[in-house]
């Protein structure tokens, strides 16, 4: 199992769990990724064919004022110190603040890792199955 304990601030409609259900747990059962095929190629997998499958959010706390640096562009990636506040961590006391609101939360997947082979395997039996379906006829009125 795969525990992703997180936050984000995309809270305008106080959103929270909402916002994670709709967004991060959708993509992870709907969308699918690109990656090479045996012979190099692009192809698209569907994230559930790697093996994350049931996603879920495990926790969802209230939403908790927080205060960030309301600093104008963008800030320059440095490594940080688990936890805490990034704005404090790099020594950017001074300035503008905002009060912005943050969610905290736990997401849990399922993980099964499923290999390029394994899925080739399936591919080929989902394939085949297809082909010697036997078409079912309907039944004629009387």
């Amino acid at each position: 199992m795969i525990q992703l304990k997180a936050h984000h601030f995309h809270n305008k409609n106080k959103e929270a769990g909402g916002y994670v259900i709709g967004t991060l747990i959708k993509n992870l059962q709907e969308k699918s990724i690109t990656l090479p095929d045996k012979d190099g190629k692009p192809e698209q997998v569907k994230i559930s064919e790697l093996g994350l499958t049931y996603p879920v959010l495990a926790l969802s706390e209230q939403l908790k004022p927080f205060e960030i640096n309301d600093a104008p562009g963008p800030v320059a990636a440095a490594p940080l110190a688990r936890g805490g506040n990034v704005a404090a961590q790099r020594g950017e006391q001074g300035g503008p603040k905002k009060l912005v609101d943050r969610h905290d939360f736990i997401v849990q997947i399922a993980w099964q890792p499923t290999p390029r082979g394994k899925r080739d395997e399936k591919k080929k039996e989902a394939a085949s199955k297809a082909t010697t379906a036997a078409p079912v006829e309907a039944p004629q009125p009387e």
